[in-house]
């Protein structure tokens, strides 16, 4: 594994964390114009446990269990979190639970409380985080 492979997986794992653990608004804002309650939430699962493997020898146990949980509570989310609106889905209150725990692995893990960069068109449907 290269040095630019962790370090990426860092940064797609931070991103999708800190989309995780913004406010509704900011959520909006930095993932549209996707769907945002999937995207936010797709991210995190995919990342989760890559940052896990790329990174258990750094990693307390209580960071990792962490990790994991808030990995459960996303797959958990019900059917009700995703509404017909990216504003309606992300007001629903499951949604802030899941800040809640994102906004504490993020001190946990020493990281800060920030939007993530935004989604930038790179042509043919396809969109990455700046």
């Amino acid at each position: 594994m290269g040095i630019d492979t962790k370090a990426g997986i860092q940064k797609l794992f931070m991103d999708s964390l800190q989309a995780l653990a913004i406010d509704a608004d900011l959520q909006l804002k930095c993932t549209e114009p996707g769907d945002v309650p999937e995207e936010i939430s797709e991210d995190y699962l995919t990342w989760a446990e890559s940052y896990i493997s790329y990174f258990s020898n750094e990693l307390s146990s209580v960071q990792v269990d962490d990790i994991r949980k808030l990995y459960c509570m996303v797959m958990q989310l019900p059917d009700s979190a995703f509404c017909d609106t990216n504003l309606e889905s992300m007001d629903r209150p499951e949604w802030e639970l899941l800040r809640v725990k994102a906004k504490e692995l993020l001190s946990l893990l020493g990281w800060a409380l920030k939007a993530p960069p935004e989604y930038i068109n790179k042509g043919h449907g396809v969109f990455h985080r700046k």
